[in-house]
């Protein structure tokens, strides 16, 4: 009987300790934890009421914000975390465990400085949870546009490294993504790092993209950057820098052996998201969208372009993003018995889109061993070029408003060499056909 009693005794202390143990650490931390995030991050912090149990040292708030309130860096609701024992007891917060419905992150609202940089981001170890899970997201860039995700993990690992994975919902269907970080010490002491990274459509394994990712410091630059990436029999290697920690490359080469556009196709389909559940593209009469690119320069080499039986030897081209479009110049690549030279741009503005094109081919010298390696090629086109310019704020009015010159002559190689030439202006006058002209060896249409 006294030993019955004795634990009735004790059951009722823990449970009275647990109730008021879970008011007073609640309000212990609505006086506490705003104020140590705050001066540990450097940027405002504001809590909504705090639920707590002692026991565990579990926490949940309906709302946590970082930054100002009209216009913050992070917005998380429905938020639980998990703290440390150990640590609390030194006077230290650190989560193990941290999970939320949504969250809202904005970088560009993160407090900005006039100082040097550091040297490290190591401080903000503690506030990375061992785990974390967030049924939906949006990282939001400095124009606010968001870039929705869901389903994200977030999983420290005993070696440093760091597993990361969420979800998109795109036209296609379900994206998963999955980064695997070798080492967050390396992140956060600013020193060389690398990344891997998967994505495919769900369901559909032959969509799959393999990106292996390393980063270092620049000797002219913050970081440099290499990847590189395999997706089906295509791979491409990339190497870019950046002016300024925590922003996007500015500057970057591309190199790809082979871009067989053929197996390309079925990648571009998986991902692609121009067409609606029915089928049916945007309706041509629709506004066309402004292009709004991040600023960069870059170069790509592609050492082979098959299409079919057809292929195009040393390729490049360079471009350059904008904040109202894109342009390519430099632009040549050899086939059989042309060499083609040319650029081209796309711009957006008030008046909607305005397309330039202008490009040339010249006729090679074709010995023996270079005529071997086209030996598939069925067009073996020598000479041409291509003038067209439009400008228009639809789909219909940026097409009927090209206007132009389209010339091509060469070989097709069929029982023997056929000669072939093509000719076409585009002309948009309102009394006059699209295609004025049209000339081959067989017809000549009007």
């Amino acid at each position: 009987m006294k030993r019955l009693l004795f634990f009735s005794l004790v059951a009722l202390v823990v449970a009275a300790l647990s109730l008021w143990g879970n008011r007073l650490l609640g309000t212990a931390l609505d006086a506490q934890l705003a104020p140590i995030l705050s001066s540990q991050l450097g940027l405002p912090v504001h809590l909504a009421p705090i639920k707590a149990n002692a026991l565990s040292l579990r926490a949940h708030t309906p709302k946590l914000t970082m930054g100002a309130p009209a216009d913050p860096a992070v917005v998380a609701t429905d938020v639980e975390v998990k703290l440390s024992w150990p640590d609390l007891l030194h006077g230290e917060v650190r989560l193990v465990g941290a999970s939320a419905r949504d969250l809202m992150v904005r970088p560009s609202r993160w407090p900005s400085s006039t100082g040097p940089l550091p040297d490290n981001y190591r401080f903000l170890d503690p506030f990375l949870p061992r785990h974390l899970y967030v049924e939906s997201g949006r990282y939001v860039d400095d124009a606010g546009d968001g870039y929705p995700v869901s389903k994200l993990r977030w999983q420290r690992e005993a070696d440093g490294a760091v597993t990361v994975s969420w979800s998109e919902a795109r036209a296609p269907g379900e994206i998963e993504l999955t980064a695997r970080l070798q080492s967050l010490p390396d992140l956060l002491a600013l020193a060389p790092l690398a990344i891997d990274l998967s994505i495919a459509v769900a369901g559909k394994p032959e969509s799959a993209i393999e990106l292996k990712t390393a980063i270092q410091p620049g000797t002219d630059s913050a970081y440099a950057l290499h990847i590189d990436a395999k997706a089906a029999n295509l791979a491409a290697q990339v190497t870019a820098t950046g002016q300024s920690p925590w922003s996007l490359p500015d500057k970057s080469t591309t190199r790809i052996p082979l871009l067989a556009l053929k197996q390309l196709k079925p990648i571009l389909q998986d991902y692609g998201a121009a067409e609606t559940a029915d089928g049916d593209g945007a309706p041509p009469g629709s506004a066309l969208p402004a292009i709004t690119l991040p600023a960069h320069q870059g170069h790509v080499a592609i050492d082979e372009i098959r299409f079919g039986d057809e292929i195009g030897k040393d390729s490049a081209f360079d471009f350059t993003t904008g904040e109202h479009g894109v342009t390519v110049s430099n632009l040549t690549s050899e086939g059989p018995k042309g060499i083609v030279n040319g650029e081209l741009s796309l711009a957006s503005g008030d008046d909607g889109w305005s397309v330039h094109v202008d490009a040339t081919m010249r006729a090679r010298t074709t010995d023996g061993s270079i005529a071997s390696q086209y030996t598939g090629a069925d067009w073996l086109w020598h000479t041409g070029q291509a003038n067209l310019d439009g400008r228009g704020q639809t789909w219909d009015a940026l097409l009927n408003s090209l206007q132009g010159d389209i010339a091509l002559a060469g070989d097709y190689r069929g029982a023997g060499l056929t000669p072939v030439t093509i000719a076409a202006r585009l002309d948009n006058r309102p009394d006059s056909s699209r295609w004025n002209s049209w000339r081959s060896p067989s017809a000549t249409v009007n």
